[in-house]
């Protein structure tokens, strides 16, 4: 597989004072920000062992793909415990909806919502490029209950690392070209359902009625069509998402592997 591959690349001692957080190509320990840095012509990109790619970007993207409710959001979270302290920020595909103001809720209602149509994935990508050259971008708040943008924004700053995460990011050419490092959770179904019902009454205001009928017209599926199939894509399949602790920190050591190269 390439991830075995590239992660035995280096020596063992290598991979472990990674994790641990080896000194800057500047002498101090992992710098974070530019102003962290001792010498700021250095900025974050070099001086945290210069990860940029030939065209000088200066970040490391990673495309976290699997069905809804697979547990990327867990191994979001674990890849941003254990990168710490290096900065990660995050692009969530789920933010990205496009927005209808001239469509009814109940027409905003009937919307696929799982298909790639609905996603402005043209923003999604200049985001992850301007965040690639260092560059702080405004991303759009989305309003579940009412199927809309809020009209509000986030600025969410450059950093070392960016995750990109959705059941659709391994599906769009145009992002896959953008990740270093391409990730899939797998996730049983029942699993996935029970997950997907439970967040969307929690924290997204649905009922059980709409969650139910959304999940038998469109998510199932456009996860056959569309999500399971951008498997191949990936360059990890990771059982259970960031329950799955050995695959969490294998990724972990990866990225500060790719940091520090």
């Amino acid at each position: 597989m390439h991830f075995v591959a590239a992660i035995f690349s280096g020596t063992l001692l290598d991979i472990i004072r990674q994790t641990a957080g080896m000194v800057g190509r500047c002498g101090r320990a992992v710098c974070v920000t530019p102003e962290q840095c001792s010498d700021r012509a250095h900025g974050f990109g070099v001086c945290y062992g210069d990860p940029r790619k030939a065209g000088g970007d200066m970040a490391v993207v990673v495309g976290i793909a699997g069905g809804s409710g697979s547990g990327k959001t867990t191994l979001v979270e674990a890849i941003v415990d254990g990168m710490a302290p290096v900065s990660v920020v995050r692009l969530e595909q789920d933010s990205y909806y496009r927005d209808q103001p001239t469509l009814l809720f109940a027409e905003r209602e009937m919307i696929n919502y799982d298909h790639h149509d609905a996603l402005d994935n043209e923003l999604l990508v200049d985001h992850v490029r301007a965040l690639v050259r260092g560059t702080a971008v405004e991303k759009p708040v989305y309003d579940f209950a009412q199927h809309q943008r809020t009209g509000q924004w986030q600025r969410v700053e450059p950093a070392p690392v960016v995750l990109v995460d959705g059941i659709l990011v391994l599906e769009s050419p145009e992002l896959r070209e953008l990740l270093d490092l391409k990730l899939f959770v797998d996730t049983d179904p029942d699993v996935r359902v029970i997950r997907r019902i439970v967040r969307d009454l929690r924290e997204r205001g649905r009922t059980l009625d709409s969650v139910v009928s959304q999940y038998l017209q469109t998510v199932r599926p456009m996860h056959l069509q569309f999500v399971e199939p951008s498997k191949r894509h990936a360059d990890v399949i990771i059982p259970e998402g960031g329950l799955n602790a050995v695959a969490a920190v294998m990724v972990i050591a990866r990225l500060h592997a790719m940091l520090t190269a």
